[in-house]
């Protein structure tokens, strides 16, 4: 697929010499960063040819070499010594790593590498099951035997009487899988894979007599989550809003000092459950942000600081006692880069000051009174939302969004996505069972259940529709929840 960069690794000839020279330096090193040095040194040719480069800028490392040192000192040598697919090798000391060159593609190559192991550890604790296979010992494997390979789907095609012919990639590289028309349940799923999902591929090896092969699959083991339901002893309760949106001319203040007067106990038919809330969770866009119509109207709102001004003034009325988690949504983040790179502190400075405020990434997965609770503003799947809009109402859709990601255990369901920056390590994986999927983002209310998940969505603070301003409050002692609407 254009634009899906895989990673590949070739033979293991010299991980001897690094481990060796590793210990005849003596260094102080932590065993992540050693599996760093491994990765590059498979997948760079820079790398395997400048070893001993690579060891002269790890001397200069004082202290602990951790995996963070060895990713710079790695993407320094291959930006110096880049080989573009025309010429020979060419020194160039004053070529920067950018997004449009080779940091790009070294972040790729990792952010894929992390999709795909840590997707593989997930299917085989799942499914209790284990590959048995990498496609760098197929040669050891006889004709006809029965194998499990985990693989990364990058291309699939209709064959003939039904079938499918998958291309699937692995950390040493491509195989072919084979799904036959008459195993009717494996074609449905098969159906539902897109590019970039990792399953596990239960099936014959097929040798050819020139050399090559192919897996006729008998069973894909997938992502799905467990869902044995975690014992309830939290206390209290936790209280979940999103998209405020301070500074748009239409937002409901009344609404909101409603809404702290709940949180602070000064409604009566409330005043239980208000004072053993323990947390209020924000999922994202704080802020109406820079809006063009904004900037073309006198309202001084327009001005970002001043909203999370205004915002900190109200916030700071809150009883001290609540923790209040706050993560960013596109109009926080300003640029619609993946994953938001966050707030920027110098504006949220006055959100700061504020001492029970907790600042969070998107995604961020929170333990909260013993619930595993996993907080995303929503934007990340908003394609996969729009897609499902063809089939059903803004609900439906939603909903079924929601349980296709918790499925898939991907926020990122499709790797064909504009805007994903190359951070080398892939952020979007839901590694463990969750109590509760928590966002915000498409004003739309909805609150369900997928298996033992409560999911919900929070519409924004502008009084558009009679949903609007909505909270949900889970009881973290026995799971029950109220929605409230201000």
């Amino acid at each position: 697929m254009p634009g899906l960069i895989l990673f590949l690794k070739k033979n293991l000839s010299n991980e001897e010499e690094i481990i060796r020279r590793i210990k005849e330096k003596k260094l102080f090193i932590t065993k992540d960063a050693i599996d760093e040095l491994l990765f590059f040194y498979h997948n760079y040719s820079q790398i395997e040819k400048n070893l001993d480069l690579i060891f002269s800028l790890i001397d200069q490392t004082q202290g602990l070499v951790t995996k963070d040192a060895i990713k710079k000192i790695c993407e320094k040598v291959i930006s110096k010594y880049y080989v573009s697919e025309d010429k020979q090798v060419t020194k160039s000391a004053s070529r920067k790593i950018n997004l449009e060159n080779i940091d790009a593609t070294t972040g790729y190559l990792g952010f894929l590498h992390d999709r795909f192991e840590k997707m593989k550890k997930v299917i085989e604790r799942v499914n209790s099951v284990r590959a048995n296979l990498e496609s760098s010992m197929v040669d050891k494997v006889l004709d006809k035997s029965n194998v499990r390979i985990t693989g990364l789907l990058t291309n699939k095609r209709e064959g003939k009487f039904e079938s499918f012919i998958l291309e699937f990639q692995d950390n040493y590289s491509n195989f072919i899988v084979i799904v036959p028309g008459k195993n009717r349940r494996l074609v449905e799923i098969t159906e539902n894979l897109e590019i970039g999902d990792v399953v596990i591929i239960e099936g014959e090896l097929v040798k050819k007599k020139d050399g090559s092969y192919y897996i006729k699959a008998n069973h894909f083991y997938e992502t799905d989550l467990e869902w044995n339901r975690n014992k309830r002893n939290g206390n209290g309760y936790i209280v979940f809003i999103s998209d405020i949106r301070m500074g748009n001319e239409k937002f409901s203040e009344e609404s909101f000092l409603n809404f702290i007067d709940f949180l602070n106990g000064k409604i009566p038919e409330y005043e239980e459950i208000s004072k053993n809330i323990r947390a209020l969770i924000i999922t994202g866009d704080l802020v109406e942000g820079i809006d063009l119509n904004l900037l073309n109207s006198t309202n001084n709102n327009s001005d970002i600081k001043f909203q999370y001004e205004n915002l900190a003034n109200l916030l700071t009325k809150i009883n001290k006692n609540i923790t209040i988690y706050v993560l960013p949504g596109e109009r926080d983040a300003q640029l619609p880069l993946i994953p938001f790179l966050g707030f920027d502190r110098e504006l949220v400075d006055p959100l700061l000051k504020l001492e029970n405020i907790r600042i969070v990434d998107d995604p961020s997965f929170l333990k909260i009174e013993n619930l595993n609770i996993l907080a995303t503003h929503g934007f990340y799947f908003e394609n996969l939302y729009r897609n499902l809009l063809i089939k059903y109402d803004k609900k439906d859709a939603l909903v079924k969004a929601i349980f296709k990601v918790i499925k898939k255990r991907e926020l990122i369901p499709n790797l064909n996505i504009k805007g994903l920056l190359p951070i080398g390590f892939d952020p979007f994986i839901i590694e463990e069972p969750i109590d509760v999927f928590a966002c915000g983002h498409y004003n739309i209310t909805i609150h369900n259940y997928y298996k033992n998940c409560f999911v919900l969505s929070n519409s924004n603070w502008i009084k558009i529709h009679e949903e609007s301003c909505s909270v949900y409050i889970i009881n973290a002692s026995n799971f029950d929840f109220k929605r409230l609407i201000f």
